[in-house]
């Protein structure tokens, strides 16, 4: 393997984006989890960035760094009950029999998806011709067309946001027993 600057950086981008998601998946506190998820979708964003997909790497960044990691966060700390944070179960993570067979999954449907593709005949197929994408008129369509849908989506999560901080200040007099 010819060791490039190129493949330095795509090694790098991948080794942080896929211990970012084991860390994720194998955290054993739900706050430890989301960061890690936050930082693989960060390596994803910046995988598409230096794969030259700026825009979609942008989204990306903004769109699940910003937005849906963000709220993720903000879901696990309201909705944690106080015995919870109490109890302050020990270590980071956990390497239980559930969560092997948690890692094992992927790598098997990883292995057939290898094994399915290598007897296709879609390898040998050429790619299709690489059509030019114009942003400009990407992004009129989303503020033209799109911009209702966006808004209300944002006022939705600002609702469900307010909705969920009340929820965690009521304080009701009853005990959770969820």
């Amino acid at each position: 393997m010819n060791l490039t600057v190129s493949n330095l950086v795509f090694v790098s981008l991948a080794a942080l984006t896929f211990g970012a998601v084991l860390a994720a998946g194998v955290a054993r506190e739900a706050v430890r989890g989301a960061l890690a998820a936050a930082l693989g979708f960060v390596g994803v964003g910046l995988l598409f960035i230096w794969m030259g997909a700026d825009f979609l790497g942008f989204i990306q960044l903004l769109v699940y760094v910003g937005a849906v990691a963000v709220l993720i966060v903000f879901v696990i700390l309201l909705t944690r009950r106080k015995d919870e944070l109490a109890t302050g179960r020990g270590g980071r993570f956990a390497f239980g029999w559930t969560r092997l067979a948690g890692l094992g999954l992927p790598l098997f449907m990883f292995a057939a998806l290898a094994f399915a593709l290598s007897g296709s005949e879609a390898l040998e197929r050429a790619a299709p011709e690489a059509t030019a994408i114009d942003i400009a008129a990407l992004g009129e369509a989303v503020v033209s067309d799109g911009l209702l849908p966006l808004f209300l989506t944002g006022v939705l999560l600002t609702v469900a946001l307010i909705g969920g901080v009340g929820l965690a200040l009521a304080k009701t007099g009853k005990e959770d027993v969820s």
